[in-house]
């Protein structure tokens, strides 16, 4: 295939221009009085997305210009990644990379040396983080979470609430899911269930591309602890639950490409609804964990080493759970269908020999600590309690844009549990500035990146208040000249106060997160000398395949 090569600042400010694309589609969506986004449903006739939420906002944005759309995917995969890690926080993070790179194209401009611009971004970014972690608050009580959950959703009490009592069940570790409901109220549900941090095969098996996951309802579950290697072997398993008229969650050591492909297919084509994925735990371990697991689903293991044949496996075999969800690094199997006795008595076996494995003095404390690491986590399968949130509404677009706005929320909480909280509204990341005062150099370069970022951390405030309607100088000038770090303007109140009180509060790691991306994805388009880019060829068909046509059934032309 012919390239497009591109070189020099030429090519930087392409890729810019398109990252100011996408950043200024995303900012208006920033803060409680931020703005809906009107997204065009690529089939006709099909109503439009309207959204609040960056993510979705991010993925629709796409370019003709190979070389801004090069730009427009390195902030994409940026915001990716903050938001892979936290579940929130796209947009500040686009926010904070498109006001760093465009400070760091201009010093460089001037004639300033890109390492020594580098170096001061690392530096100051290493200070602000530090800083950050110093000023954060434990959110661990309901009424935070209440008001950390209404942040995230846009100023709706009723989604924190729902998350409090749902965390409260759950503890700050559990698992808290959120889905399409039924009616037009939300309910919550809570189930035993597994989690495991393990995610599909493949990308194709994905029911729902807006939210990156693949659903079942009440799937059967193969439990197999060896890699299947032809597609064969599963067809008589798979043609009793197609006569079942259910789904397949296919938990195994590995599926290989020959039985991969026949699994998929299916999938597809909507024949039979099946996903695969790898079981929990390695080596060893592995068949002591499928052994929990067929207890919680009332299934049995397929073990190669009790003499059991893949072909042979019959629909009684196979465990039962509510509900199956897979993502690409997670699964959660809600409602098990086991006994209840019979796990109650596997749980209490496993705190029996975690109780003698703590009185035992033999062997390595590192040892001793893996194991008992190794039983809390199967107890915890076991025994474990999964909320789900049914989000409900009147129309199916409004049930969508809230389940939307509930996922931030559950992602935000989840975050400020694990490390705290700051102020909200952009304050706790503008309070930087005075750590980074405190910063110098020799050198003309690094001093002015560590001036960039000092001037970068007021960038979302300004635009949460640009957003809602006020004077954006004004607001972070009133918010600096306070001593009290908790000091802010809360946005839906309209008024500048204490915001832990008001209930105004941000995650520390969605803007740790944030800030620390933004960095690095501008020091890499400032560090970016050459772009290799495709040029399309005359052959509307050309890569593309007759599989992948059968698969799809879509015209590769279109």
């Amino acid at each position: 295939m012919a390239k497009d090569i591109r070189y020099g600042d030429t090519v930087r400010r392409k890729m810019l221009a398109g990252a100011n694309l996408l950043a200024d589609a995303v900012q208006v969506t920033l803060g409680p009085r931020g703005r809906n986004v009107v997204i065009q449903h690529r089939t006709a006739g099909i109503l439009p997305v309207i959204t609040k939420d960056g993510v979705t906002v991010a993925r629709s944005i796409a370019v003709d210009d190979r070389f801004e759309s090069a730009g427009i995917n390195m902030f994409k995969e940026m915001a990716g990644r903050v938001s892979k890690e936290c579940g929130d926080g796209t947009t500040t993070t686009i926010v904070l990379a498109r006001f760093i790179a465009r400070k760091v194209l201009r010093a460089m401009s001037s004639g300033l040396d890109p390492n020594g611009l580098r170096t001061g971004l690392e530096l100051a970014t290493q200070t602000a983080v530090e800083d950050l972690k110093r000023r954060a608050k434990s959110c661990a009580d309901e009424r935070s979470i209440v008001h950390i959950a209404a942040t995230a959703s846009n100023g709706d009490l009723s989604v924190g609430e729902m998350l409090a009592a749902a965390f409260k069940k759950v503890g700050p570790n559990g698992i808290v899911n959120v889905s399409l409901g039924n009616g037009t109220s939300d309910e919550i549900t809570f189930q035993e269930g597994a989690h495991w941090e393990q995610g599909w095969l493949s990308p194709y098996f994905m029911t729902d591309k807006t939210r990156r996951i693949a659903e079942l309802t009440n799937p059967y579950v193969l439990l197999y602890d060896r890699p299947i290697k032809q597609f064969d072997a599963l067809i008589p398993i798979l043609d009793q639950v197609r006569q079942a008229e259910g789904s397949l969650l296919i938990i195994a050591d590995d599926v290989e490409e020959a039985a991969l492909g026949g699994i998929l297919l299916n999938h597809i084509r909507c024949v039979l609804k099946a996903v695969a994925v790898k079981p929990p735990a390695y080596g060893d371990r592995r068949k002591e964990t499928l052994a929990d697991l067929a207890c919680l689903l009332g299934g049995r293991a397929i073990l190669e080493g009790n003499g059991d044949e893949l072909s042979h496996v019959k629909l009684a075999d196979l465990g039962r759970a509510s509900r199956a969800e897979i993502t690409e690094s997670e699964t959660t199997l809600f409602g098990g269908a086991g006994d209840a006795d019979k796990i109650a008595e596997r749980v209490h076996a496993l705190l029996f020999e975690t109780e003698r494995l703590q009185k035992n003095d033999r062997g390595s404390p590192t040892g001793k600590l893996h194991d008992l690491e190794e039983f809390d986590e199967r107890i915890g399968n076991l025994s474990s309690v999964t909320a789900t949130i049914h989000v409900g509404g009147d129309t199916e677009t409004e049930m969508k844009e809230r389940l939307q706005r509930v996922e931030n929320a559950r992602n935000a909480v989840a975050a400020a549990l694990a490390e705290g909280g700051l102020p909200g509204g952009g304050a706790g990341l503008l309070r930087c500035r005075k750590a980074l005062s405190g910063l110098s150099s020799t050198d003309i370069a690094v001093r002015h990146g560590i001036q960039i970022i000092a001037d970068a951390v007021g960038e979302p405030l300004r635009r949460i208040a640009d957003n809602s309607g006020k004077d954006a100088l004004a607001v972070a000038y009133e918010t600096l000249a306070s001593s009290d770090e908790a000091f802010g303007f809360d946005v839906r109140a309209g008024r500048l106060g204490d915001l832990f009180e008001a209930g105004v509060i941000d995650p520390l790691r969605v803007t740790r997160l944030a800030l620390q991306y933004a960095a690095i994805t501008a020091s890499t388009l400032m560090t970016t000398e050459c772009v290799v880019a495709n040029l399309p060829p005359d052959d509307p068909t050309f890569g593309y395949t007759g599989e992948w046509a059968a698969a799809t059934r879509e015209d590769p032309r279109l």
